[in-house]
């Protein structure tokens, strides 16, 4: 008796693979035969690499918030100066106040 035929398994298909890293700081992989670039410090990705720059330069700005320091005119009980330190908002800090 002949063997039923059967048709093969359709192998699943790689959407996204690895293709090169730039510096640490994003990967190029390929996305339905795109350029994909993934940050490598979050989960964002884009297909434009300009854009990509532009991000990954934001995780390398300066996130620690400016500071004002204000004497409050009161002193400790060693004579030191009591100084208040607030947190100023960007911009009140470009506005100078």
């Amino acid at each position: 008796m002949p063997k039923a035929k059967t048709s093969p398994k359709p192998k699943p298909k790689k959407v996204a693979k690895k293709v090169e890293a730039k510096a640490p700081n994003y990967t190029v992989k390929k996305w339905h035969k795109k350029d994909m670039f993934q940050c490598s410090r979050c989960p964002w990705s884009t297909l434009d690499e300009d854009e990509m720059v532009r991000h990954v330069a934001k995780h390398f700005s300066s996130t620690a918030p400016s500071v004002r320091r204000t004497d409050t005119g009161f002193v400790t009980v060693t004579g030191d100066k009591i100084i208040r330190e607030e947190i100023v908002e960007p911009s009140e800090d470009e506005q100078g106040g």
